[in-house]
């Protein structure tokens, strides 16, 4: 893995093909189920990588001290049907977070159980911040999930996920307190105006099985992936230039001076890479960014295992935790990884804003010796995901393309999750195989 201190321009990869049968640009997540899928069926692929090491979003650095630090914060979501056929689970070592998680609010950690996977009826049944009806509501949204699937979810009208939890008879409290809060951490929206359908289809993942990270980072996602495609098949710091092709019939790709002919072309790159590559009209994607600061501490501010949600008004951190205390091989023996995240990115320098984490966290930890945490790195990610806004899916480019020869993959055509990339990479792959 690479120094994240280091900087240095990718260079072109001296030993490109001049011909394959697929061409995957891209070696994120999507392109990288795409190209596994289809070397499995017999075919010559071949992926294409601007950066110096495939995962796109999905990459581990390790830092000059020994610390795994995730590009952003990541959670594996094991509950994802796609993910759960797709990614050997086991191979990973998943370090889970206990269930539920805290709350911050009013100067007061309130701690979030869930009694159905070992926590405590008697805490739950206490939880303050939710009414019991809100309670019986919430066990009547999860108990209905569990018996739908993925269609019947899709068959629901949909609209913004705030004005959904209302019309299920949610109180503004427990909207407030809980929420809001939590999810706003998992789409990067601090309104919650996605799509309803798409925020069930990821509460019932949430629900289905164990939340965690894998014990060497998310990077060892992708890295599981690309061990199954053929050695010399993936070209890092080899940057996509242009498509080649006469009119709209696309025949290969250019990375640099060099051209490697392609029966297919595969584009599974961001939104606005994609369109620019391709000329294909896109939708309007807006993006939701986040900045994630990791600290180094000697003694940790709590032996919690959950998600600390921050719903204090005012406050600049959305979420915090202690990773090393969830996976320890995170940080090196003796040593503590902490992470706090903000909404956005901020012009701001990247020391100033993690002091912004420490003042809201001493707040909570007032015996946490917040003084002495020493910040590593900060991590700002303007494009970490775009909004499924409510009537969107139908609007998703598909994976065959009007111009012969190129197929779309990536979370631009499915959902921005890890479940959307896997499943347009499967889809792209079919659309290859099918032409």
């Amino acid at each position: 893995m690479n120094d994240p201190n280091d900087r240095s321009e990718p260079t072109e990869s001296p030993d490109l093909p001049e011909r394959v049968d697929v061409a995957v640009i891209g070696g994120g997540l999507s392109g990288l189920i795409c190209a596994r899928a289809l070397s499995r069926a017999g075919r010559d692929v071949h992926v294409f990588e601007a950066e110096e090491e495939i995962g796109g979003r999905m990459r581990t650095e390790r830092h000059r001290e020994g610390f795994l630090l995730d590009h952003g914060f990541h959670v594996t979501v094991t509950g994802y049907p796609s993910f759960a056929r797709e990614i050997d689970a086991g191979t990973l070592d998943l370090q889970p977070f206990d269930p539920g998680c805290l709350i911050a609010r009013a100067g007061r950690l309130v701690p979030l159980t869930d009694p159905e996977r070992g926590g405590s009826l008697r805490e739950a049944l206490a939880f303050p911040l939710a009414s019991l009806g809100d309670k019986w509501k919430l066990r009547g949204m999860r108990n209905r999930l569990r018996g739908e699937d993925e269609a019947a979810i899709r068959r629901r009208p949909d609209r913004a996920a705030l004005d959904h939890l209302r019309g299920l008879g949610f109180s503004e409290k427990v909207i407030g307190s809980f929420f809001v809060p939590f999810f706003r951490g998992v789409f990067l929206d601090p309104d919650l105006g996605i799509s309803s359908r798409y925020f069930e289809s990821v509460f019932k993942a949430l629900d289905a099985g164990p939340v965690g990270i894998p014990a060497a980072g998310t990077g060892a996602i992708p890295r599981q992936v690309a061990a199954a495609i053929p050695d010399g098949a993936i070209h890092t710091s080899a940057r996509v230039d242009g498509l080649l092709g006469d009119g709209d019939a696309v025949e290969g790709i250019r990375v640099g001076e060099r051209e490697v002919r392609a029966e297919r072309t595969v584009l599974a790159v961001e939104p606005s890479v994609a369109a620019e590559l391709s000329g294909l009209e896109m939708p309007e994607y807006a993006h939701r960014g986040v900045t994630v600061c990791y600290f180094t501490a000697d003694r940790p501010p709590t032996e919690e295992k959950r998600l600390v949600v921050v719903a204090e008004p005012g406050t600049w951190t959305s979420h915090f935790a202690v990773l090393s205390n969830v996976a320890p091989a995170l940080a090196p023996e003796g040593r503590h990884l902490l992470m706090g995240a903000i909404l956005g990115t901020h012009d701001i320098h990247d020391g100033d804003i993690s002091e912004k984490i420490r003042h809201d966290m001493a707040y909570y930890f007032p015996h946490g010796l917040t003084h002495t945490w020493r910040w590593l790195r900060t991590v700002k990610l303007p494009h970490a995901q775009w909004a499924l806004e409510p009537g969107m899916a139908e609007r998703l480019p598909e994976a065959r393309t009007r111009r012969p020869g190129l197929v779309l993959a990536g979370d631009l055509t499915r959902e921005p999750s890890v479940e959307g990339a896997i499943r347009s990479g499967l889809e792209a792959a079919e659309a290859v195989a099918g032409n």
